[in-house]
């Protein structure tokens, strides 16, 4: 009975976190408040958590794994053997759209290596290693990674995905640009 009513009341301190996230922001979030905000007191939110930066970690870190899950379910993996014809699929992106608030808040809590950006990007490096066989450490593995990183961008603000037709004008004006360096 214990273990339920824990995990109940990590679930509100979360969904309260993200509330509050999305309202005011990392950086005026307090114990006290997100305490207050979840009906607990400040001692049941460190019964669960060491700090806001634990709490925002965990979020983060769950957040990415439901990004992966999906991700491997029918999006980035199928289309990355496509010969990247869709980087996200309609899944993701819907995915992503519905929670592009709460994610652009995410990302500007700094958490070094346990950022979203550094998960995000952990993330696709290892897809890419996994289903192209891309060296993660090669040039071309930073390039992936960073196309992945600005689709994501992309659709957090256009809440759609970039077109193939977008992505190859994007790719040839970059090699024309290239091209002027030499």
């Amino acid at each position: 009975m214990a273990d339920h009513r824990f995990e109940r009341t990590d679930t509100d301190i979360r969904r309260a976190f993200m509330a509050a996230l999305t309202k005011q922001g990392f950086e005026t979030l307090t114990v006290a408040g997100l305490a207050r905000l979840s009906k607990v007191d400040r001692t049941t939110f460190y019964a669960h958590y060491e700090s806001l930066f634990t709490l925002a970690e965990q979020v983060i870190t769950d957040q990415v794994a439901l990004l992966r899950a999906t991700l491997v379910q029918g999006g980035m993996v199928t289309a990355a053997k496509a010969a990247h014809d869709q980087l996200f699929s309609e899944t993701v992106i819907a995915q992503l759209s519905q929670q592009a608030v709460a994610i652009r808040k995410l990302r500007l809590i700094s958490l070094g290596t346990q950022s979203f950006d550094a998960q995000c990007r952990r993330l696709f490096a290892a897809i890419y290693q996994q289903v192209l066989g891309v060296d993660p450490n090669s040039f071309t593995g930073f390039l992936l990674v960073n196309i992945a990183m600005s689709d994501l961008d992309f659709i957090l603000l256009k809440q759609r995905a970039p077109a193939r037709a977008e992505l190859a004008a994007s790719l040839n004006q970059l090699i024309a640009i290239a091209r002027g360096f030499k």
